[in-house]
């Protein structure tokens, strides 16, 4: 299912800019606490058994509202893109034999930038994915919803982790995460 581009609200760029700021301008390092805040984004628009799986295999495995189990792979950049590694692709045909759908979350903290998350059927490692390239693959249908959630998750939680640490900005978030499966 195509479904209409989300542009990244002003706010939520700017609250992803601070938190950058806050790791040294490194997406890698900032990849993380954002991808906990993606599985909080999919708790409040309706997706339910959110887990952060940390270190094994995919990155998020969820439920959405329709009932389709997902396994999510996700990517921050502040670059123009990002390649895809054999593991990403092995998680994707693991989703697929377990009955459940794999999905890439791609996060580009740019102005203006799309945020998405699509079915990841068909993504080949090796290969560099850009939001133009995403677009060919398809969204999921509550993509927009997803999107404001992941704004005003940034406005709840970006604020008070500016004030920590960066080594304690994603043990503060995996305990909000973990607090979700409560």
């Amino acid at each position: 299912t195509k479904v209409r581009m989300c542009n990244m609200p002003t706010n939520a760029y700017f609250y992803l800019n601070r938190l950058l700021q806050r790791f040294d301008s490194s997406a890698t390092q900032m990849g993380k606490p954002v991808q906990l805040l993606f599985a909080l984004s999919l708790h409040r628009s309706g997706w339910t058994d959110v887990i952060d799986r940390l270190v094994e295999g995919t990155d998020i495995e969820a439920t959405d509202p329709s009932g389709v189990r997902w396994l999510i792979e996700c990517k921050t950049t502040s670059d123009m893109g990002h390649t895809l590694q054999k593991k990403d692709c092995d998680g994707f045909k693991a989703a697929e034999k377990d009955k459940k759908k794999p999905g890439l979350a791609f996060c580009r903290i740019r102005p203006l930038s799309n945020w998405m998350l699509v079915e990841a059927v068909g993504l080949e490692e090796k290969y560099k994915y850009s939001e133009a390239s995403l677009r060919l693959f398809p969204q999921h249908r509550n993509s927009e919803a997803i999107q404001k959630a992941f704004l005003e998750v940034c406005e709840r939680e970006v604020p008070g982790l500016l004030d920590m640490p960066p080594d304690q900005i994603q043990n503060h978030l995996n305990n909000k995460v973990k607090d979700l499966s409560r």
